[in-house]
């Protein structure tokens, strides 16, 4: 397996338009907010999918003024972006293909800061730039449709000198139209950028960046924040944090969270860190004839189904190779 999409010939490798709207398209999503008020759109940053039971990461900073500020949640709605698919030209943009994020979560220090001179504590500060999070999917046609990003926490690990490849969102723009009355245009396009590491840092960058991460020389532009970072093998191994801008003859600096070395999995318990492309969760399952009739997060899903089917089902906690049905209980 290579890169998860290569670019075109006359593409450069700097930043490159990705049109895969069945695959990839629907892996990796935006985050944007929705004014209650006005429908304005405002584009945020880029998440994916990371196990079969709906959770997405993403990076902390890209969702942490919404969720600190109590007036942007007053006002505006954060939500995901599903694929429509194929379209061709200026489209109608149906509500039902925006989900709202709930049920968000990431690492902070154990104790508040105090505070410097007067007021009140200052919030913990983030232990590492990762976010994960659900999203309330009823309306979406078919959520689940494509299987979550493979990720990769354990075996070989990157090395100064892999080529890496990140995608994300950093063109989501929304217009408001000039005559009363007329619908605002929202563009939005996908992005990669192909990079090579340039330094590993498992102490970080400095004392407000100390979470390991893994530095490539690319240019990953505004919006492509908590975007995937994939190995040449198709794996994701690191989220996109922050980057510096190119400045002269002096090229663009990525950092990418590295993913094994915050260990993700503690923070999204159905990825196995052992078995990249697993997901560990309750599998309904019968010995024979084989059949994995599915896989749960919780034992209670699962047990429910497993009434259900009746006879011969069992309940196990094992890991799911994604996409086939080989199961290890």
């Amino acid at each position: 397996m290579a890169f998860p999409i290569e670019p075109d010939r006359q593409d450069s490798l700097d930043q490159f338009l990705i049109q895969d709207p069945f695959n990839l398209r629907k892996q990796v999503l935006p985050i944007l907010t929705i004014d209650k008020d006005s429908g304005f759109l405002t584009g945020l940053g880029t998440a994916f999918r990371a196990d079969p039971f709906g959770t997405f990461v993403t990076a902390e900073h890209v969702l942490k003024d919404h969720f600190e500020t109590s007036e942007l949640r007053e006002t505006s709605v954060a939500a995901v972006l599903f694929g429509m698919g194929l379209v061709f030209g200026t489209v109608g943009l149906s509500s039902k293909y925006f989900a709202p994020i709930r049920e968000a979560m990431s690492w902070r220090s154990a104790t508040a800061e105090p505070p410097l001179l007067i007021g009140a504590p200052q919030p913990p500060h983030m232990v590492a730039d990762v976010m994960r999070f659900h999203v309330d999917a009823s309306a979406v046609p078919d959520p689940q449709a494509v299987p979550p990003l493979p990720v990769r926490l354990s075996g070989r690990r990157p090395e100064v000198g892999d080529r890496v490849m990140a995608i994300g969102y950093p063109e989501l723009t929304c217009l408001q139209h000039d005559e009363p009355g007329k619908a605002m245009r929202f563009t939005e396009r996908m992005y990669g950028a192909v990079g090579t590491i340039t330094g590993l840092l498992p102490q970080g960058r400095g004392t407000s960046r100390p979470w390991p991460l893994i530095e490539v020389e690319a240019h990953w532009r505004s919006g492509m924040s908590g975007g995937p970072v994939f190995n040449e093998q198709g794996e994701v191994i690191g989220l996109v944090s922050f980057s510096l801008e190119p400045d002269g003859e002096m090229p663009g600096v990525g950092y990418a969270t590295d993913l094994a070395g915050v260990q993700l999995h503690r923070l999204v318990p159905g990825i196995d860190p052992s078995n990249t492309g697993s997901a560990l969760g309750w599998g309904v399952l019968r010995g024979s004839p084989w059949h994995l009739a599915g896989l749960f997060a919780d034992r209670e899903q699962a047990e429910a189904l497993r009434c259900d089917l009746g006879d011969g089902y069992d309940v196990r906690f094992g890991s799911q190779r994604i996409g086939s049905d080989d199961f290890i209980g």
